[in-house]
């Protein structure tokens, strides 16, 4: 294969994007918008509350960007075979962060406004099938597996690291997938995923979770333990000069979700579907199309976290489980939409064909580039 020659400096050019390119950034911009649109239409926001609601987002929007640019920038830097279609990377890079700077405030907005009016609904069923399954709360087998300090702050590193990767997925894809289809199936299914599994699927199957079940729906024995269990643990880790951070949230969002006085940064009770099971199921599929090794290792960080959900107390046993087969189900539809958005028999670029073909780029594109039209 003949060399390929690197430019020191490659040009940058908005001007030459694909018609592709941003025909699929506006269909994703303009779901989120009218995803915004509908949701304060319910709430009974106006768009000017709305406006500034979103302006409040704007510096995590930013940093985000900026966490992610600046190495992806510097590894370009230092690596002339990684620097190919840097301005279609750097423009998704700018719709992603867009995206998510939207998205998240006008999620926002349902969970703290709009899911309330529902009620729990489902909190007894759940916790009786998972009790169903295994005689006894599913909380109770996790405890006896990580239930020590150690365990329980393994499983706490896990829960603390979904949060960078979960709202950073969209702009880790834009600067690390070279391939437009799977790209856009993963920043769309991300977007689909807060529309479809945490804003509908959660209302129709609300449920405030095992921790808030004395608090919100009634009084529990079981639930009531595990609620000692954990504050048991949390005081033991003090005693170690060590912190469970999961554990300090959990009083702070019934305090919020009680006060009711308006949006906040962080606010809002919902446990089915998991949405910290949707998301890393998303990363285990994230990691699949670099290669199976990756996939499996982000695949069993989905699963811990899912155990994790059930040791703390955010989700019942079903949560999670009917989270992974949504997402999948949505990742699996979003395979015509890219076809329609980037047509042919491959939407590589040739640069980018060649590079995921012979593995040169040392792990940036890999067999990412594997076309998903199938």
């Amino acid at each position: 294969m003949a060399a390929v020659a690197y430019p020191l400096r490659p040009r940058l050019s908005f001007g030459r994007l694909r018609f592709h390119d941003r025909r699929a950034a506006l269909l994703l911009v303009g779901i989120v918008l009218a995803y915004g649109l509908i949701v304060g239409k319910i709430a009974g926001v106006s768009l000017r509350e709305q406006s500034a609601t979103v302006f409040e987002y704007e510096p995590v929007a930013l940093v985000t960007m900026l966490v992610v640019g600046i190495p992806t920038g510097i590894a370009w830097w230092l690596r002339p075979e990684s620097r190919f279609d840097i301005k279609t990377r750097i423009f998704w890079l700018i719709v992603s962060a867009t995206i998510a700077w939207l998205l998240i405030p006008f999620f926002g907005t349902f969970k703290q406004l709009i899911l309330p009016n529902r009620g729990f609904l489902w909190d007894r069923t759940f916790a009786h099938l998972g009790r169903a399954l295994f005689g006894v709360s599913p909380w109770v087998i996790t405890h006896e597996v990580f239930g020590s300090v150690k365990g329980a702050r393994a499983l706490d590193f896990l829960y603390s690291i979904w949060l960078p990767l979960a709202f950073t997925f969209p702009q880790l894809t834009a600067a690390l997938v070279p391939d437009p289809r799977t790209r856009f199936r993963l920043i769309f299914t991300w977007v689909a995923t807060w529309i479809l599994i945490a804003t509908v699927a959660a209302w129709l199957l609300s449920s405030a979770g095992p921790v808030y079940f004395n608090s919100l729906i009634g009084p529990d024995p079981s639930y009531a333990l595990l609620q000692e269990r954990l504050s048991h643990l949390a005081r033991m880790a003090a005693s170690q000069g060590e912190a469970i951070t999961t554990l300090q949230y959990q009083p702070i969002l019934l305090q919020v979700f009680r006060e009711h006085d308006g949006l906040r940064v962080a606010g809002g009770i919902s446990a089915m579907p998991s949405m910290h099971v949707a998301l890393a199921t998303l990363i285990g599929i994230a990691g699949f199309q670099r290669n199976r090794a990756w996939g499996f290792v982000l695949s069993s960080y989905a699963f811990l976290i899912w155990i994790g959900s059930i040791f703390f107390g955010w989700h019942y046993f079903v949560d999670g489980p009917v989270a992974a087969l949504m997402i999948l189900a949505i990742w699996k539809a979003s395979a015509p939409l890219a076809c329609l958005m980037y047509p042919g028999r491959s939407a590589m670029t040739p640069l980018a064909q060649g590079l995921g073909a012979s593995g040169s780029t040392g792990g940036i594109v890999g067999d990412i580039g594997v076309p998903l039209a199938t």
